[in-house]
């Protein structure tokens, strides 16, 4: 029975593959680390629908993909880490301005592209040294933000 975890932590584990939408079976769940792996896929959007999420940590590892939406549902999340993840494109949703309570948000070392939606920039709890963009790297342009300085 998945429904009562609040700890998933399996990283450097070598896993490969996606992450299984049954993850989604854990509604009690409130720390997910899955980093240094070799998961790949995208990022399941049953994500979304756990609650009770208060650390994501995805980094370095195959994601590929969009950052999805839903993660905006997950109210309670305070880090969301998805760096190094250098298949991740598009724009960060501005959904992600739903969660008050986020306090890192990083996205370094993604193929991600475009302006930071104002409603991620405008969060309270969000301290603007933790909101961590792509770098200029491999022939890619660093998002803009035009209310947050990340110098």
């Amino acid at each position: 029975n998945l429904h009562n975890v609040q700890t998933l932590s399996l990283q450097f584990n070598k896993l490969i593959g996606p992450i299984p939408s049954f993850i989604a079976n854990c509604a009690s769940l409130q720390y997910f680390y899955l980093q240094e792996n070799n998961i790949s896929g995208s990022i399941p959007t049953e994500i979304g629908s756990m609650q009770a999420l208060r650390h994501v940590v995805l980094e370095r590892n195959r994601f590929e993909g969009s950052l999805p939406s839903h993660l905006g549902n997950c109210q309670n999340l305070r880090i969301l880490d998805i760096s190094f993840n250098r298949k991740i494109v598009g724009t960060a949703p501005p959904e992600l301005g739903n969660l008050s309570n986020l306090e890192q948000f990083d996205f370094s070392q993604t193929s991600m592209t475009g302006t930071i939606p104002e409603e991620i920039c405008s969060l309270r709890e969000i301290n603007l040294k933790n909101l961590f963009g792509s770098r200029p790297s491999f022939g890619q342009p660093a998002p803009e933000c035009g209310c947050c300085d990340f110098d």
